[in-house]
């Protein structure tokens, strides 16, 4: 395994090497009954069952080498680790994947056990953010 430096961007570059960060399941909790990921896509909207939590712990890895690889020895910051919605997607096989929390799929929301789901004009608001649109918030 190679050393690399801080990846404050999620990427480093080491000599040709492309180096990113990653998050990487290392366990799973159920979640209770009722919660919910509502997601929204042009002209649609849908709500599945969440299954659970992915419990990731952060990585760096390599996609040249195709392998992980170590901090320097002089970072002095444990590795990350985060508890994310996970849900499952029929295209998927219906394997638990992370929810994109950044922001850039058709993912909306999360919503707990006995929490409604959005309103239309909370969806209406929703989708004027994504296009850009802040006349409608």
């Amino acid at each position: 395994m190679r050393a690399v430096g801080d990846g404050s961007d999620n990427r480093v570059v080491s000599g040709s090497r492309n180096i990113s960060r990653i998050w990487r399941t290392v366990d799973f909790a159920p979640a209770p009954p009722g919660w919910r990921v509502v997601s929204l896509w042009p002209g649609g909207r849908g709500t599945l069952p969440m299954p659970g939590w992915l419990i990731q712990d952060e990585a760096w890895y390599d996609s040249e080498a195709d392998e992980i690889v170590e901090r320097s020895p002089g970072w002095n910051q444990p590795l990350e680790r985060r508890v994310i919605p996970g849900m499952s997607i029929e295209g998927y096989g219906w394997a638990v994947e992370p929810v994109d929390v950044g922001g850039d799929s058709e993912i909306w929301c999360i919503l707990a056990p006995g929490q409604p789901d959005p309103t239309e004009d909370e969806e209406a608001a929703e989708r004027a953010r994504r296009s850009g649109d802040t006349s409608a918030s």
